[in-house]
């Protein structure tokens, strides 16, 4: 970090021509995971095709998203238990198969099922668990 860095975040008003990002000094310069969203609702049915219907209905909102770098979201679907989301990306992307049922919102005209890509929307059933009044993943 240099003294122009310090200078520039700490000029409020003007605001600085030039602002440098701060998340290289917090998150260390390989933290460019890319995150997705993921949306809990209580309305999804047992029936897989049922979804569809009740998302374009009642389309997710960024409110109600919990925004995780894309390996953790796709290691929870896949099951994993234990997840340590850091400020420093210490894991690599997971290929592992869904465990869970989950839809993919990208808006109105496409939602569905596939493999899931930087910014999208996971929409799943609030039983299949993962977070909890205490935050993400959910406490033992």
């Amino acid at each position: 970090m240099f003294p122009t860095h310090v200078e520039s975040w700490v000029q409020t008003n003007p605001s600085p021509q030039v602002d440098p990002d701060v998340a290289p000094f917090l998150h260390g310069p390989e933290s460019n995971a890319p995150d997705v969203n993921i949306v809990w609702r209580d309305d999804l049915t047992d029936n897989w095709n049922d979804w569809r219907a009740i998302v374009e209905a009642a389309p997710p909102v960024n409110t109600e998203a919990l925004p995780l770098p894309i390996w953790a979201a796709k290691k929870w679907l896949a099951g994993e238990k234990t997840i340590d989301v850091a400020d420093i990306d210490t894991n690599s992307e997971a290929d592992a198969k869904p465990a869970k049922s989950y839809l993919i919102w990208r808006g109105p005209d496409d939602l569905g099922k596939g493999p899931i890509r930087p910014g999208d929307t996971i929409v799943v059933r609030s039983a299949e668990g993962g977070a909890d009044r205490f935050g993400w993943p959910e406490s033992p």
